[in-house]
């Protein structure tokens, strides 16, 4: 990954520089050339100016004057040839004239007073020309050849090519080393949480990532090791699940067993009927525990169907009350119910929300002391009907306010009780669209809150 990154960085780069360099190389190429094509083409316009202002008012041959010409518009260091409209040449500012070569070839737009210039190789070397007309009275009579080497320039445009070239080097340097930095510092912290996230799929959640990672490395460590904190949190609860459900199933099997090793002796009436007493009342416990983790099963699967109807939510809640009257009483707890003498009409299935509601006064009475009381009220807000169930019981600790609804959660695992009671009743008040908050304080005791759509 570190390659492909510094690969597609430095392409970038690259081109970039490249890019660069050519436009500085053609700028500094136009300046250096051009300039000199403009300079002499100046340099011939003007002199032609100055050359017609001079001149008698009747046309003279060229060469008559070709001495006046060659003075007049000769430039420092740089060979004038006089030529004539048929490419004769009639004078040069070396004072040497070609012996092999009488005629010059030039492209024809000069004679209708268009200066040009071409780049060619003399004796070896390339030599500018610029070619400009040499007008009298508007007509073209002549046409000036300035010839100038481009030596100088060529090693001056060299130098400057060299000097972008190193410049541009140490600038790719400096960027593949910095890049190099980039890579690492992007690609390093990957492949940290990379790793630990193989050894999470390896089942290895001891590890935590530590590091000062930036931006979204930072949320994607905080994640990973949040759900590795989850992740042990929600093993170990399945393996107190695992041995508080072992000890819920093995403790009235063994009372079933003993007592029915015990049917098989010599024993009085009393005893049998005690026996069978027991036997009953452990195989319904066995029966009420089996549902729960069928309902259980259910609920994870979303395997639930809810047989929904109209149903007038308060005397639902008055007739569980009535049901857990006898458990109530045992513990001298009393129940005081308030919006209890209105109709409070909800859509929803009364077996399941019975069953919420048997599960969160259960709750609330076996945490209560003797002789508490249990505070029950309904009202109706804002097109929802809210059930509040507050006890005075204990309390829970403000840190696991929160988990007591998960799975398998328990606050004391030591205690009896498998943990999905109320994870169960909030996932049937998710199934009725509805919502389970629960409020708790140590030493005050613990409100739940049920609110569910009205019927309109």
């Amino acid at each position: 990954m570190k390659k492909r990154v510094l690969l597609h960085y430095m392409t970038l780069i690259t081109v970039t520089v490249l890019l660069i360099e050519g436009l500085l190389f053609f700028s500094v190429h136009r300046y250096y050339y051009d300039g000199v094509v403009q300079s002499i083409t100046n340099h011939a316009e003007t002199s032609v100016h100055l050359y017609e202002r001079t001149q008698p008012d009747q046309m003279l041959p060229l060469h008559s004057h070709a001495r006046v010409i060659m003075e007049l518009f000769t430039l420092e260091n740089i060979e004038l040839i006089l030529i004539d409209r048929k490419g004769k040449i009639i004078s040069s500012s070396t004072g040497i004239l070609p012996t092999t070569l009488n005629q010059i070839s030039f492209n024809q737009k000069v004679l209708q007073g268009e200066a040009y210039s071409t780049i060619k190789k003399m004796d070896g070397e390339r030599v500018l020309s610029v070619y400009a007309p040499l007008i009298e009275r508007g007509q073209v009579v002549g046409i000036l050849q300035y010839n100038t080497s481009l030596v100088q320039i060529d090693e001056q445009v060299l130098s400057l090519f060299e000097l972008f070239s190193l410049v541009g080097i140490c600038i790719l340097g400096f960027v593949f080393f910095i890049g190099l930095k980039l890579a690492n510092s992007l690609v390093n912290p990957v492949k940290e949480l990379t790793t630990f996230s193989e050894q999470m799929a390896n089942g290895n959640f001891k590890e935590r990532i530590e590091g000062n990672y930036k931006d979204e490395l930072r949320i994607l460590a905080y994640t990973l090791n949040h759900m590795a904190d989850e992740i042990v949190k929600t093993d170990q609860l399945k393996h107190d699940f695992i041995s508080s459900i072992s000890h819920e199933l093995r403790t009235p099997l063994t009372s079933i067993t003993g007592w029915i090793e015990t049917l098989g002796e010599n024993i009085s009436k009393e005893e049998r009927e005690l026996a069978m007493t027991i036997i009953s009342k452990e195989t319904k416990r066995l029966t009420a525990l089996v549902e729960d983790l069928l309902d259980f099963s259910r609920l994870q699967s979303n395997r639930v169907t809810l047989m929904c109807e109209e149903l007038n939510i308060n005397s639902l809640l008055f007739s569980v009350i009535v049901q857990m009257k006898k458990r109530s009483t045992e513990k001298e707890i009393t129940f005081d119910l308030h919006g209890g003498n209105k109709d409070f009409i909800i859509v929803g299935d009364e077996n399941k929300l019975r069953q919420v509601f048997i599960n969160i006064l259960d709750n609330a009475i076996k945490f209560s002391d003797y002789g508490k009381k249990i505070d029950v009220t309904l009202y109706e807000r804002d097109s929802y009907t809210h059930v509040i169930i507050k006890d005075e019981g204990p309390g829970i600790p403000k840190d696991m306010v929160h988990d007591v609804t998960n799975m398998f959660y328990k606050i004391n695992p030591n205690k009896a009780g498998t943990g999905i009671g109320l994870a169960v009743c909030k996932k049937i008040m998710e199934l009725h669209e509805g919502v389970l908050h629960l409020e708790s304080k140590e030493g005050e005791g613990t409100e739940v809150r049920l609110s569910f759509q009205s019927k309109v």
